[in-house]
Parts: C-alpha cells; sequence; structure tokens
C-alpha cells in the first residue's frame, strides 16, 4: 500500500533544535517491515505543492500530523490532498489531533484522526485496511457519521523495547548536523511526560510521576547505545554532538547512572540533554559531566512560585532551581535556563520575580518563550471560561524574524498591559545579563505617556 505521511516542521531560523520527528522515523520504519510505500513529506511552510505531490504519488491512504502551531499548514494540505486522491481517506494525528477533536474531524477531506500514541495503532489501521478488516475499531481512532463524533477506547500505552528502529532515512540527518554544531544529532531515551494537561496537552501520560501526573517510559540503555551507534555507523565522522530531547533525562536516576557508565565506555561523543531541577542533584550532575554532557537545559517557567505550583501545575522549588544550576556549574557543564511569560494571572511584579530569578542563576543561555493557551490543556479551558482567548488569527504563515503579536498574544491580559508584556518579552534576555536594571515607566515618564518602541531605540 502506498502511504503518504505530512508532518510539518518549524523552520531551522536559529541553531537551537533539528525538526527530527521520532513519531514519523517509527511509523515509516514499521510500515515499511510491512512492505508499504511510504512518501514522507515534512514542509515548513503551506507553499508546497501538496495537490501535485499526491497525483503524482497516489496515495492510498494519507496520514496528517497535526499540532496547534502547524495548523495553518494542515487546514490546507488536508483538501488540497484529498480534492487530489479523493479514494484516499486523510487521517490526523498528532497533539492538535487529540485535544481539538471536533474541530478537526470538520476539516474538509478528514475521514478520521487518532487520539494518543499511534507507532502501534497507525500500522495496525493500515493493516486492517489493506486485509478487509474493519479499521473503524481500531483503538484510539475518532471518526464522525451525520454529526455525532465516534471516539474509540485508546490502545495501551507503548512499550519502547516493542518499537523498531527509527527510519531516520527520511531525515538529512548529516545535513542538519553540519548545518547546526551546537545542536548535532537528536535522539529520544523514552517516551511520555511527566505533567498531566495543565500546559501540554497529553493524549497519555514505566516509571509514574505520582507528584505530576505522567507517566515516563525509558528505553533500554541498551537498545539506545545501539541506536546511537547505527547513526554513528552511518555518518562515520561527521557525528560530534548529540543531544537528548526528553523533558527530564535525569528522572530515573538508577537509569541515567547506568546509562552513563556504559555510553563512556562506548563513546566520547560529547551531548547534551534537557532535564527538571528537582531531578538533578550533585551526584548525577557529576556523573553526566563525566560520560560527555556538556550543556543541561533546565526549565526555570516562572519566578513566582503560584505561577509555578497552581498554574502550571508543576511542583518545583525556588530552591531546587538554584540548586540545579549551581550542581550543572559545579559541574563544569553549560546551564541553560527557560522562562515562559504572558502566564494567567501573571504581573508585572511576577515577571520581575522571574527576571531576578534568571539574574541570580546568571544561565549560559536564556531561552524564553510567550505563553499559548493550547487546545485540550486545562489553561486553554481556564481561559476560555473567564473569557480571556481572544478569537483565533488567520492562517498567514508566521515570521520567525518579526514577531506578529497579534498571533503571539491570543489572551486578554487584565493583569498586565499588553505593551509592557511586549517589552519585557523583547528586553527580557538583555536585562537578565544587564549590570543594572531600569525600567522606563518608574523612571521619567508616566504610565500613559510610555512607549516602549520609543524607549528601546533610545536605550538600545
Amino acid at each position: 500500500m502506498k502511504v503518504l505521511f505530512v508532518a510539518p516542521v518549524e523552520k531551522i531560523f536559529k541553531q537551537v533544535y533539528t525538526p527530527y520527528n521520532e513519531t514519523l522515523a517509527l511509523l515509516s520504519a514499521a510500515l515499511r517491515a510491512e512492505e508499504h510505500e511510504i512518501l514522507a513529506l515534512t514542509p515548513e511552510d503551506d507553499s508546497l505543492p501538496f495537490a501535485a505531490t499526491a497525483a503524482e504519488f497516489a496515495p492510498e491512504i494519507v496520514f496528517i500530523e497535526a499540532r496547534t502551531s502547524h495548523w495553518w499548514i494542515v487546514r490546507k494540505a488536508a483538501p488540497a490532498i484529498h480534492g487530489t486522491a479523493p479514494a484516499a481517506p486523510v487521517i490526523l494525528y498528532g497533539p492538535h489531533a487529540g485535544a481539538a477533536i471536533r474541530q478537526c474531524l470538520q476539516l474538509e477531506g478528514v475521514a478520521g484522526l487518532f487520539a494518543g500514541e499511534v507507532e502501534e495503532t497507525i500500522p495496525a489501521f493500515v493493516r486492517a485496511v489493506t486485509t478487509g478488516g474493519n479499521q473503524y475499531k481500531t483503538p484510539g481512532f475518532c471518526f464522525q457519521i451525520e454529526g455525532v463524533v465516534y471516539r474509540n477506547e485508546p490502545a495501551p500505552l507503548v512499550d519502547p523495547a516493542a518499537l523498531p528502529r527509527p527510519d531516520r532515512s527520511l531525515f538529512p540527518v548529516a545535513e542538519w548536523a553540519a548545518r547546526l554544531p551546537t545542536v548535532g544529532v537528536d535522539f529520544w531515551a523514552g517516551r511520555g511526560g511527566l505533567f498531566d494537561q495543565s500546559f501540554f496537552p497529553r493524549a497519555s501520560q514505566t516509571i509514574e510521576a505520582p507528584a505530576h501526573g505522567g507517566v515516563v517510559r525509558f528505553k533500554s540503555v541498551d537498545l539506545l547505545l545501539r541506536e546511537i551507534d547505527e547513526v554513528r555507523a552511518g555518518m562515520r565522522d561527521s557525528l560530534t554532538l548529540l543531544g537528548f530531547q526528553d523533558e527530564a533525562f535525569t528522572f530515573d536516576a538508577e537509569w541515567t547512572a547506568e546509562f552513563c557508565a556504559k555510553y563512556a565506555e562506548r563513546f566520547a561523543i560529547p551531548w547534551w540533554c534537557n532535564t527538571r531541577a528537582e531531578y538533578l542533584t550533585d551526584d548525577l550532575a557529576r556523573a553526566i559531566a563525566a560520560a560527555g554532557c556538556r550543556q543541561v537545559q533546565v526549565p526555570v517557567e516562572s519566578g513566582n512560585h503560584y505561577l509555578r505550583t497552581v498554574v502550571l501545575g508543576h511542583y518545583t522549588p525556588r530552591f531546587q532551581i538554584l540548586n540545579a544550576f549551581n550542581a550543572i556549574r559545579r559541574a563544569g557543564m553549560r546551564a541553560v535556563a527557560s522562562n515562559l511569560i504572558g502566564l494567567p494571572y501573571e504581573n508585572e511584579d511576577m515577571i520581575r520575580q522571574t527576571l531576578d530569578l534568571n539574574r541570580r542563576i546568571q544561565p549560559y543561555w536564556v531561552v524564553l518563550a510567550l505563553f499559548r493557551p493550547l487546545p485540550g490543556t486545562n489553561l486553554h479551558q481556564l481561559c476560555e471560561q473567564k473569557g480571556w482567548l481572544l478569537p483565533p488569527a488567520d492562517d498567514a504563515p508566521p515570521d520567525p524574524e518579526r514577531p506578529d503579536y497579534d498571533r503571539l498574544l491570543r489572551l486578554r491580559y487584565p493583569w498586565i498591559r499588553r505593551q509592557r508584556l511586549i517589552w519585557y518579552y523583547e528586553n527580557f534576555i538583555r536585562l537578565v545579563y544587564a549590570k543594572k536594571v531600569e525600567l522606563p515607566w518608574v523612571m521619567e515618564k508616566e504610565e500613559s505617556d510610555y512607549d516602549p518602541a520609543e524607549w528601546s531605540r533610545k536605550n538600545g
């Protein structure tokens, strides 16, 4: 069977990551093992000729990954492909598909969608189609008949050990590694997430994290090392850096210790990882540093305890954040701090607390994002109930070099002036490293006269 995948990716405009898609790589591996023909499209925007590509490939079934940030691409791809290949059912999957089921099923050309993990359910669906089975009974599948939405029970959580080796031939891995030397090659050590649906939508959440409401499942250390070895063999001497995209690479201290010992025996390739402050002790920091880790990204999120614990539901005390960054520095690694502003209830004093915490920890690198309420999350539901959500933005493609605040700021902000939030977003990183923090509206001008753009031009 000819299977077409469309998995939109972010444009590579900064040297911070590669658009490697492990789910797509695993699905391709599973379906090719069953001798299906695969074509995978990874568009960065909606300029790809979806209809012409579908006409040339003539797919018998189409799967499109739907993420909220890429919905504007999905909205164009699905009808275009369906119009060219009407006999091929178009099926959506991904976080947005599981979180906004009715919206997705109403999109022209969409025959159904999958909620939850799909590495086993999509191959089962294709298997049912090819053998004449009832694909509509596949676990996790959702479809609509005469306006009534039917949703099957979710499939059991995927066991990482049961999955095939990812098909990285879909991606220009060597090209990315050369183009993004500060990122290298991406790997995932496990599956699942630490948290419930406060901030990120999770269709399914092996190790439980009861304090967070999630489930984490790691690959065996030996399995992960074999995967790294295969990538190294394919790239020969061009693999000079690798990274682990997992939310908390050091979540399981015993697994981390085993990985560090075995990795150091087999590889001398430096690497980086993400983790959370509550899962990084001095001992773990020293262990990963000794195994070649050079950089660790830790979410600060907010310097305000109420926002971290109540609004985001992330129970990370301030002292653990301070301890984690100190541990990273003592172990000789670089610390990256990720932050979030524009949260519900966040006033200017709370943003200042986040700024002050970053000034205290002095990370090697600061990452800052504006909060966006994602469908299917508790915070999206809260914003909807409070009437804070603004109407959806149009489908014009975003420009990463010039922030479109009408698109980025999708909330009404009764707790802070919109222009002040924008000013903090544009000046936050500079203020973290400034010798002295002076805010324009507490100096000479009255609030009604403050123009952040004018101030930024005059003060650099």
